[in-house]
């Protein structure tokens, strides 16, 4: 068992220290340089981020050997915590105060990873864990996807094929695009949209359209043209024209503008999208609203 740095931020929260395996389970044989090119990045992850705001901590990781002294199974342990796919199940309820505090988490992680050069590469539901006592806390994990664009010449697995980690949360401008040449951390602003989307009001309605053929998230070897108009009307439908109501209403609530929040990560413009500091900026002001609405409520 090889411990990993797990400091927590301030701001973060005391966490139960029951170990669970959340993230990593290979169960190929594989070498230490082998290990090392799968592992590295993940690893390298936690020891810089460990326990920073939007992260959640790792305690450590076991690797596990057959008789050829072979690595058979790695298993990175983290403290326990609740799958925010419970929120998305409504397994959980959660206030709009408890959804903007898990917000101002991972989108201060996303800025902090993108800040250093990373793309997480992999943002879903699964890869969320939160706690909502003593008080609200939230991180991702599972950084097997993660990489740093500057330092690849080659799009790695699975953008090589034209989608993000999980298809459902791929940007329009991705898809089916094996060469692709934009914006990745622009890619990922929208991904946290739709993954914002799936917490506070379930699947975006673009979701039904997806081939039931794209099984667990693996893309078809070719996306139609039709498919992808299809898909962009859906979303223009679904996002441009509901900002648009948004912003027409005067004196929006707090939860309108969480709302129009998403749809600025998710603009089909990717030049119009919200870059993670954008972000991170609005959702500061919508907690500071929240605290203001509440103090002025005692005070009546």
């Amino acid at each position: 068992f090889r411990p990993t740095p797990c400091c927590l931020e301030s701001g973060s929260t005391s966490l139960s220290p029951t170990l669970v395996a959340q993230t990593v389970n290979r169960s190929e044989a594989i070498t230490r340089p082998l290990f090392e090119d799968k592992m590295g990045v993940e690893l390298e992850i936690y020891n810089q981020f460990s326990g920073k705001k939007g992260i959640w901590p790792l305690i450590g990781h076991a690797e596990y050997y057959s008789i050829k002294q072979k690595i058979s199974k790695i298993s990175l342990f983290n403290p326990i915590g609740i799958s925010a796919s419970k929120i998305v199940k409504k397994e959980i309820a959660i206030t709009l105060n408890d959804q903007i505090e898990i917000a101002d988490h991972l989108a201060s992680a996303i800025h902090l990873l993108h800040t250093a050069g990373y793309i997480h590469g992999d943002l879903k539901q699964d890869n969320v864990l939160f706690l909502l006592k003593p008080y609200v806390t939230a991180g991702f994990i599972d950084f097997g996807f993660t990489f740093k664009p500057s330092e690849t010449h080659a799009l790695p697995f699975p953008m090589e094929e034209g989608y993000y980690g999980s298809i459902w949360f791929t940007a329009p401008e991705l898809y089916g695009d094996k060469n692709f040449k934009g914006d990745l951390f622009k890619v990922e602003t929208w991904a946290l949209g739709v993954l914002l989307h799936y917490l506070f009001r379930g699947p975006p309605s673009w979701i039904a359209l997806f081939p039931q053929s794209w099984k667990n998230g693996a893309l078809e070897k070719k996306v139609t043209s039709q498919q992808q108009i299809d898909m962009f009307n859906k979303i223009r439908t679904g996002v441009e024209d509901k900002r648009k109501q948004l912003l027409s209403i005067k004196n929006r609530s707090v939860s309108s503008e969480y709302m129009l929040l998403i749809y600025d990560m998710m603009r089909l413009d990717p030049q119009l999208r919200l870059d993670s500091l954008a972000i991170t900026k609005r959702v500061s002001e919508l907690k500071e609203r929240l605290v203001a609405e509440q103090m002025n409520t005692l005070s009546i």
